[in-house]
């Protein structure tokens, strides 16, 4: 483990935290949805890599309301507001202050499986062979047999985290817990970054037309 790893580790598995980029206060209504304008702060020197949103312990979000784990791209030189996108399905009205904390960054788990297809939309991408394979386990509860599992890094990573995964809307996670703080990453190929970021392009694209609510 290389001593950047080591760091990760200590962090509990977070490259920096996302504050509240905005000068105003933002009230977020019951019902509502807002997005608001982040930057990162305690950034970890780490490289370039992929990674998303996740709830954080201490945040201004109360944990009733849904903070979408957006991919993005982490660079600790990286100055551009992160768009934080908040779903308020309580009945209580929250406000949230200038350089409030949001939540933070944590790196996807990358695996190095080959030839995944290509495909349209989260839950499609995620419906290859490999990953349905450890789906199909992962509903059934049914841990497979080590000498079942094909002897590849991408089998091996999940067979030894197997207790961990769990699935959202057809999607894999692994789920880790930092200070109480239960946490869902996401399991993705490395053939699909490409993908998942040309989707959260385009989905930050059309927000971005339609306009922020505040």
């Amino acid at each position: 483990m290389t001593l950047r790893e080591k760091e990760l580790e200590r962090q509990h598995n977070r490259l920096a935290l996302v504050k509240s980029a905005e000068t105003k206060p933002i009230i977020i209504q019951p019902n509502t949805e807002v997005v608001i304008k982040g930057y990162m702060d305690k950034m970890l020197p780490y490289p370039s890599t992929v990674s998303m949103l996740h709830a954080t312990s201490n945040s201004v979000i109360p944990y009733d309301l849904d903070i979408v784990q957006a991919i993005i791209t982490y660079d600790q030189n990286q100055r551009d507001d992160i768009p934080v996108h908040i779903s308020n399905i309580s009945t209580r009205t929250v406000t949230v202050a200038p350089r409030a904390l949001l939540c933070e960054l944590q790196p996807v788990t990358i695996t190095t499986e080959q030839n995944t297809k290509s495909t349209s939309g989260m839950e499609q991408m995620m419906n290859d062979s490999t990953i349905r394979y450890w789906i199909d386990k992962v509903s059934s509860k049914m841990k497979p047999r080590k000498h079942d599992v094909p002897s590849l890094p991408f089998h091996n990573m999940l067979y030894n985290n197997f207790d961990k995964l769990k699935i959202k809307r057809g999607i894999l996670y692994r789920t880790t817990t930092d200070n109480d703080t239960t946490k869902d990453q996401l399991v993705l190929p490395t053939s699909q970054i490409s993908t998942v970021l040309r989707s959260l392009h385009n989905n930050m694209g059309h927000q971005e037309e339609t306009g922020q609510q505040h």
